[in-house]
């Protein structure tokens, strides 16, 4: 659809699309040059739908895709024109002699803003998807104390040092412990996954693992759905490091080149193009080969899960890197874009099979999307590492309000990030403000802390940041946990350096608002809620929860159909109130 404008002018225009976690691109074409034009499902694109708005009215575009085939989402501006020209491709084969037809593409013209889009599309969703099944455990968990093994080529810690991992996580009130950089190699993310002897034995892990699970804690490792490299032997030689006769080392050129994802011309996709060495030049295996996924459901579940007793798998890469196509069609797939298929297959393959042996087995996927959701129970957003220059979590999170999320410093944060959350801030953007922001959209905390390769030091201030949030978070996480994130959906505040977010809970009887307030100069402010949005009639209480174990009951005023909250000022620049209906 070419020369798309909403209402008389460009400028006022808001382009949202699933870039990741979201994107909202306001004057999308005055903002040309600042953002990717194409985005591919199952790679940068987590759904398959865009919305372009203004103040009164909007255009939503849908692929309503069961079949998840590759698919590009086109933003393009002509700034000639002043107007947006967006629309979707679809990677199918179709050889001579065939014939294909395509799911439905879907066009919506709307009264307000994005969220009608989502709910739309979240309805689709919801007609074919199925909710995913998160253990207990992980659903009540405030996230994870991320650690490197590695980092800048240098071994940093030892398999001996996983339980005082679990004592810094206690001290942050956590009981996970996240690890990178467990296998061979010399970072964090090498894709042969047999623990690296210089860090220990195989013994000691295992020792290591079976402590931290006894004290009620959670460990994961890492792996890599998608690179791996031809090279295993002759970097292991390179570095002198033995490994058992009872356990195959990968051979390229006997088996797994046949599972590699395949370009038109026959030649193997490579990851790092121009960065052919021995530890950085890994190809991309197709997700829908046999061999491929049985060689990870070998390393997550025979060996990490059954024989090391680790309960936890990350899975890098999996939703969120760059994608394209495969024309091996000996790996069973019908079309070569098959990239987000093989994706579903593989987290699902891993999360089934994983079950079988514990029930509470999970799975973190790197990024997020829409149809991967189903078969995972957590998803690291890292939303601070560069990925958008106009970031939006509410837009999968609204969309998806079942999924879990973790956001953090897992990937570190670049520097220009900050004010893409905090445009009108005074003074520097640090750290603990986008901590803060983890907080205010209710995700769990990735506390990986930098530079990678370290450790927290009890008593700095951003240790002793997360620290209070994470306790604060401990207080209303009950209604936190068991609530359905509605975005800024009926509430306003008086103030725009005043942020909101609202958590419908599931009892029918509570509202949770998160809140930053980020004001140089902290006064009261007026909250206004929408009371017959919220179906918030008759009685209600107000109680203030802030840093440091602040508690206030507040007053509530019913005006007009609005329910009136006059917040104090409260300690630090976040806070929650929770609403509770008497009768």
């Amino acid at each position: 659809m070419k020369g798309v404008c909403i209402g008389d002018a460009s400028e006022d225009d808001v382009l949202v699309r699933p870039n990741r976690f979201g994107e909202k691109i306001r004057d999308p074409v005055g903002k040309c040059g600042t953002y990717h034009k194409t985005l591919l499902y199952g790679g940068f694109a987590s759904m398959m739908w865009m919305d372009i708005y203004d103040g009164k009215a909007g255009l939503y575009v849908a692929s309503y895709d069961k079949e998840l085939i590759l698919t590009a989402l086109e933003s393009i501006p002509d700034c000639s024109r002043r107007t947006m020209s967006l629309g979707m491709r679809k990677y199918v084969y179709v050889p001579v002699g065939s014939s294909w037809r395509s799911s439905p593409f879907i066009i919506g013209v709307h009264e307000g803003d994005w969220h009608w889009a989502a709910d739309r599309y979240r309805e689709w969703a919801e007609s074919w998807m199925i909710k995913p099944n998160i253990p207990e455990k992980l659903k009540w968990s405030d996230g994870w104390y991320g650690v490197h093994f590695k980092a800048g080529g240098e071994i940093k810690f030892g398999f001996n040092d996983i339980e005082d991992f679990f004592k810094d996580a206690e001290y942050l009130g956590l009981n996970h412990i996240q690890l990178w950089g467990q296998m061979v190699g010399d970072g964090c993310c090498y894709r042969f996954y047999y623990p690296d002897p210089r860090l220990g034995t195989v013994e000691e892990l295992k020792k290591a693992i079976f402590s931290v699970k006894s004290k009620g804690g959670t460990v994961g490792f890492y792996f890599n759905i998608q690179a791996f490299s031809p090279f295993v032997k002759e970097y292991l030689s390179a570095r002198g490091i033995r490994i058992p006769e009872y356990e195959k080392i990968p051979d390229w050129m006997a088996e797994f080149r046949n599972y590699v994802q395949t370009n038109f011309d026959g030649s193997a996709t490579v990851q790092y193009p121009g960065r052919e060495v021995e530890n950085d030049g890994f190809r991309i295996m197709c997700t829908f080969s046999e061999g491929w996924q049985k060689y990870l459901v070998y390393w997550v579940v025979e060996k990490y899960l059954k024989e090391y007793g680790a309960d936890f798998a990350y899975i890098d890469q999996t939703f969120s890197p760059p994608v394209s196509y495969c024309f091996n069609f000996a790996h069973g797939h019908k079309h070569h874009g098959c990239s987000a298929q093989g994706r579903v297959k593989t987290i699902q393959r891993l999360s089934e099979e994983g079950r079988k042996h514990n029930p509470e087995f999970s799975l973190c996927i790197e990024g997020n999307g829409d149809s991967v959701g189903q078969y995972c129970s957590l998803h690291l957003y890292t939303s601070f590492s560069s990925q958008t220059m106009h970031p939006a979590p509410e837009v999968f999170a609204y969309t998806f309000p079942e999924y879990i999320i973790i956001d953090g410093f897992a990937n570190p944060p670049v520097e220009w990030i900050g004010r893409c959350y905090y445009p009108d801030m005074d003074g520097e953007v640090g750290f603990e403000d986008l901590m803060n922001r983890v907080y205010l959209l209710g995700f769990r905390f990735d506390v990986t802390p930098l530079p990678l390769g370290s450790r927290i030091k009890r008593g700095e201030p951003l240790t002793e940041h997360v620290r209070r949030l994470i306790a604060l978070r401990k207080r209303v996480k009950q209604l936190q946990y068991d609530s359905r994130f509605m975005d800024d959906l009926g509430v306003k505040c008086c103030s725009e350096k005043v942020v909101a977010k609202v958590f419908k809970c599931s009892d029918g009887r509570s509202l949770l608002i998160n809140l930053i307030d980020y004001r140089p100069e902290k006064n009261n402010f007026l909250m206004e809620i929408d009371a017959d949005f919220y179906n918030f009639s008759g009685e209600v209480t107000c109680q203030l929860y802030a840093l440091d174990d602040q508690e206030a009951a507040l007053d509530v005023k019913l005006m007009q159909g609005k329910l009136l909250i006059e917040i104090p000022p409260f300690n630090g620049k976040v806070a929650s109130i929770v609403l509770k209906k008497l009768q």
